[in-house]
């Protein structure tokens, strides 16, 4: 019973990036155009392609960019996994998205130097 809802999931997941995207790219085409004159580049001054999705800094071999989000992932899974937990009385109810919310940014100040913010448990 499970794997079709894995595929129903993923499916999901993919589309709505997907559609996501298309939105943003709808949405501020006029601005991208005056931008990059109508030229779409991927990388270099005109490049818009970082909009839509992270890139490693210059330099920053792929294995770094992996141990980045394997690291960044399994800290947000524990935090979320300990902000979930009916057991916890260390932190109210109310002060919980409060809590996420600021876990989420400082994963992105403090994670986001080598690949832009890599925590995604999809």
């Amino acid at each position: 019973m499970r794997i079709p809802q894995c595929f129903f999931y993923i499916f999901g997941q993919l589309t709505g990036a997907f559609l996501a995207c298309a939105m943003v790219y709808l949405v501020y085409l006029s601005e991208f155009n005056k931008f990059d004159g109508g030229i779409r580049q991927i990388e270099g001054s005109f490049g818009i392609a970082g909009i839509f999705y992270t890139t490693p800094d210059t330099g920053v071999p792929n294995w770094n960019c992996l141990i980045d989000s394997i690291v960044g992932t399994a800290l947000l899974l524990v935090f979320v996994m300990a902000l979930g937990n009916d057991y916890n009385n260390l932190i109210s109810s109310p002060a919980k998205p409060f809590a996420f919310a600021l876990m989420i940014t400082t994963f992105g100040f403090t994670m986001g130097l080598n690949c832009g913010n890599p925590i995604n448990p999809v």
